[in-house]
């Protein structure tokens, strides 16, 4: 009995002397290896700030874009609408204009047949001559002006195709300056959609730049989110 008792107290302690080194507090890490680990995490933070400071220019850049194109967007609006007042004006003035000309050009007939009346009625082939043979309007006018046997009718009627003259002169240098304006217009128009379309260029460049750096950000944050994957 005494020698069995022996025996287990033997093993007892062999066992404890074996296990006793599994059992030892694990040790301290070296200056050396914490001095290594501080400048991993250095780095890590470094390259952290970094990574912050570019994402942050990224949003100050695309918030300076966005201001930008909304106004060039707002200049475009605007020119637009310039432009189809320039329109319509153009429309209403070459409309008057060839309204002013036809009311020219009828008064230019009525003194054609006062003309042909007078001399149906016995006036001298020299008084008809220069109404038949003028060269446009105002040599008719001249011509008529220096007629002697014009009566009260044919006065009224050259003093309407005088003030029909000016007025249709007056209407093409109407339709001619809103025409202008138009064709300024347009080009104004034009103009401003090509800034409008490049400041939008510039904006969607550096929303895919702002993504790019997101992405980064959150992968070196160690984000694994889908659309972190997508980047």
């Amino acid at each position: 009995m005494k020698k069995y008792r022996a025996i287990s107290l033997a093993l007892a302690l062999g066992l404890t002397l074996t296990t006793a080194p599994a059992l030892a507090k694990t040790p301290k890490p070296t200056v050396a290896e914490i001095e290594a680990a501080k400048k991993v995490e250095a780095a890590k933070k470094k390259a952290a700030d970094a990574q912050a400071a570019k994402l942050a220019a990224a949003n100050q850049s695309l918030r300076s874009l966005t201001v930008k194109a909304n106004a060039a967007t707002a200049l475009y609006v605007k020119a637009q609408k310039e432009l189809a007042v320039a329109v319509a004006a153009a429309r209403a003035a070459a409309q008057y204009a060839a309204e002013t000309a036809a009311a020219v050009s009828e008064a230019h007939r009525v003194i054609g047949r006062l003309a042909t009346n007078a001399y149906i009625m016995g006036g001298s082939m020299s008084d008809i001559e220069p109404l038949l043979s003028s060269n446009g309007p105002q040599d008719l006018i001249d011509q008529l002006s220096t007629l002697s046997n014009l009566g009260a009718k044919n006065t009224i009627a050259l003093e309407r195709f005088k003030a029909a003259e000016v007025i249709a002169r007056a209407a093409k240098k109407a339709a001619d300056d809103a025409k202008l304006a138009q064709q300024t217009a347009t080009a104004k128009v034009e103009a401003a959609k090509k800034v409008a379309d490049e400041a939008k260029a510039e904006q969607a460049k550096e929303v895919a730049k702002l993504q790019k750096v997101g992405c980064e950000v959150a992968k070196g944050a160690g984000c694994f989110d889908e659309r972190v994957d997508e980047c």
